[in-house]
């Protein structure tokens, strides 16, 4: 019940009796983030929304979630800095060449072994741009061979 109000705070009024009280602090919210890194970029996007256990480097418990924030770190634009991206992100990117942040996206999921099968398991608005990026990525690569 908490997430929900805290998600729909209007709900609050209907549904707690008298006496009871929600918590004024904002849970962390990957989706939340998503949102505002892929509407603002990933440095106006909320860190605090990254719960912190995505951060930590080989927690598998949150290892897709960990991946998915690495790669839209990456498209919206977060730097490098060693094996963390300047969101505070651990994650492995493959040796190649890019010249693109999609680029780099892709290589990121190719070190991250983060294949179809993955991006099937996503929510659809999750993997959608994920997708997108790979899709246009491999047609640009079909285009510069001649067959």
């Amino acid at each position: 019940m908490d997430h929900y109000i805290r998600d729909f705070p209007g709900l609050s009024k209907k549904f707690l009796k008298s006496g009871m009280s929600i918590s004024a602090k904002i849970c962390p919210s990957l989706f939340r983030w998503f949102e505002n890194c892929l509407q603002y970029g990933c440095h106006y996007a909320n860190m605090n929304d990254i719960p912190a256990l995505v951060c930590k480097e080989g927690s598998s418990v949150v290892s897709i979630a960990r991946k998915v924030v690495c790669f839209y770190s990456i498209l919206s634009g977060a730097k490098l800095l060693g094996n963390k991206l300047s969101t505070g992100v651990y994650c492995n990117i493959t040796m190649g060449s890019h010249s693109s942040k999609e680029e780099l996206t892709v290589l990121a999921m190719v070190g991250e072994r983060f294949g179809l099968q993955q991006l099937d398991s996503l929510p659809s608005g999750v993997s959608l741009p994920l997708r997108h990026v790979s899709l246009t990525l491999l047609v640009s690569v079909c285009q510069s061979f001649e067959f």
